[in-house]
This record gives structure tokens, C-alpha cells and sequence, in this order.
């Protein structure tokens, strides 16, 4: 891991500002995060779709404070995962277990991820011969 991560609470890891760069995290900034994360779990089952778009917004929010969220990235992860894109959930599972490897969600979901992918070759396989 690169020395100048900074393990913080919550499987977030804190990136250090280039060097001569000052972040500086507004309370309206995380607060509009925030909303943006309630956004979308209030969306998961009516549209996940826009659900989606609000995770990917708050989890951009994030990196541009220079803050990785491992609890946004599973959340997305199993919203992609209900919507059956299982290589884009994947990823996401993947950035989850580099930012806390014994996140047992994570790892639950990796396992059946790997079952998902190796039914659809199976079944692409089939459909070929």
C-alpha cells in the first residue's frame, strides 16, 4: 500500500493533498454528500437506476476531498449487483476488499459474484455449442 494512505474509521482512506494544495472540506460539501447517499438508498427498489447515478456523484464528491469510501463502494456494488451487472459489481466489490479486506459483505458478495460470472459462461457456453 502506498505509505502516504492514512487508514481512517469506517474503511475510509484519507489521500494527503499534493504538495502546495490545502483541501479544505466544507460542511456544505459533505452535507451535500450526504444527501446524495440518503438519495440513494431512499431509490434502491423503486429506481435503481437513478439510485446509481446519485452513488457515483456522492463517491466522486469523495475522491475529490481525497477520501475513499469502502461502505459507498459496496453499497454500489450491491445495487449493481440486484441489477445484474455483475463485472461493473465486481469492481466495485474489489475496491471495497483493496480499502478493508475483511469486509464479510464483501466478501459474501465476491463469492457470489463468482458464481453469477461462472453460470453465465456456462450458459454462453451451451448456447454456443
Amino acid at each position: 500500500m502506498n505509505e502516504k494512505l492514512e487508514l481512517m474509521g469506517g474503511g475510509a482512506r484519507q489521500v494527503p493533498p499534493p504538495c502546495g494544495c490545502e483541501r479544505t472540506m466544507s460542511r456544505q460539501t459533505v452535507e451535500e454528500t450526504l444527501l446524495k447517499v440518503q438519495a440513494a438508498q431512499q431509490l434502491a427498489s423503486e429506481d435503481p437506476e437513478q439510485a446509481e447515478l446519485f452513488l457515483r456523484s456522492a463517491l466522486k464528491d469523495c475522491a475529490e476531498l481525497g477520501q475513499r469510501s469502502a461502505s459507498l463502494h459496496l453499497q454500489l456494488a450491491e445495487l449493481l449487483f440486484r441489477l445484474r451487472r455483475t463485472r461493473e459489481a465486481l469492481q466495485e466489490v474489489l475496491e471495497v476488499l483493496e480499502l478493508d479486506p475483511f469486509n464479510l459483505a464483501a466478501l459474501n458478495l465476491r463469492q457470489a459474484l463468482g458464481r453469477r460470472l461462472r453460470s453465465e459462461r456456462a450458459a454462453a457456453a451451451r448456447s454456443i455449442s
